[in-house]
């Protein structure tokens, strides 16, 4: 059996042929040197300049070309082949969503993920055999990708449980780019998440979503220096202490 690494590769390569296209004309084309040594006669002088020289390329003949007919239908036939027979349900999945089978993806993309929730309880029986062990953790190992790839949140946010993500989820669905309520976006802000930490970067952007002023958000990450102001204006020492100190 192939590793999950080689039959996504698989899955790459044929899905970059489902777009396959025949050479019907080669482009051609010519090099044109404009710039250099100039003169322009006027009536009764000649101007002589001297302009920086560059390249251009004239495109003589242009490319042209045609579906690969034949390429594509085999790259459609390998996916086919991947999604009906592969050992892998994230390369099934993954060579479902391309070419196009989308129903059928969605409808057996819960059973699969059920079967490999129970696989990863193997290794948690008692005296787990070798075998269990190897299944269960190919199963984590497709779950994992599964995670990465699929495209409904709350199929991800499910296997995200199986796989005892916890908080990480909802930073994941954040880094991703998915759209988040207020109240998801202040317990990315507010570093309220638990045993995962928001980078300075997720903080920043969580901020600017929520329309937060560039300077609330610099308070936030700059808590030490923040307070230094606080203190500076009470005592009448003012802005310009900290802007020496600091800057």
């Amino acid at each position: 059996m192939d590793s999950l690494e080689i039959i996504l590769g698989k899955v790459e390569c044929l899905k970059r042929d489902l777009s396959a296209e025949i050479v019907v004309q080669a482009e051609e084309g010519h090099w044109e040197e404009t710039g250099g040594y100039h003169e322009i006669e006027h009536l009764d002088w000649i101007e002589v300049f001297d302009s920086p020289k560059s390249s251009s390329y004239v495109v003589d003949q242009p490319r042209i070309t045609e579906p690969d007919t034949e390429k594509r239908e085999l790259a459609k036939m390998g996916l086919q082949q991947i999604y009906d027979f592969s050992n892998w349900y994230s390369a099934k999945y993954a060579a479902g969503k391309a070419i196009e089978l989308p129903q059928k993806v969605d409808s057996d993309l819960a059973e699969w993920v059920n079967t490999l929730s129970s696989e990863l309880t193997l290794i948690f029986t008692p005296n787990p055999t070798e075998e269990n062990i190897i299944k269960a953790n190919k199963a984590r190992e497709d779950l994992n990708c599964l995670y990465e790839i699929v495209e409904d949140r709350l199929i991800r946010e499910y296997i995200g449980d199986i796989l005892e993500k916890g908080d990480k989820i909802l930073l994941d669905e954040f880094q991703r780019g998915t759209e988040l309520d207020k109240e998801e976006l202040k317990r990315i802000y507010h570093k309220k998440l638990d045993k995962v930490k928001p980078s300075e970067t997720d903080i920043r952007v969580a901020g600017k979503e929520l329309g937060y002023s560039d300077l609330r958000i610099w308070s936030k990450l700059n808590p030490l220096k923040t307070a230094f102001v606080g203190l500076s204006a009470a005592s009448g020492i003012g802005y310009t202490l900290f802007d020496y100190i600091f800057n």
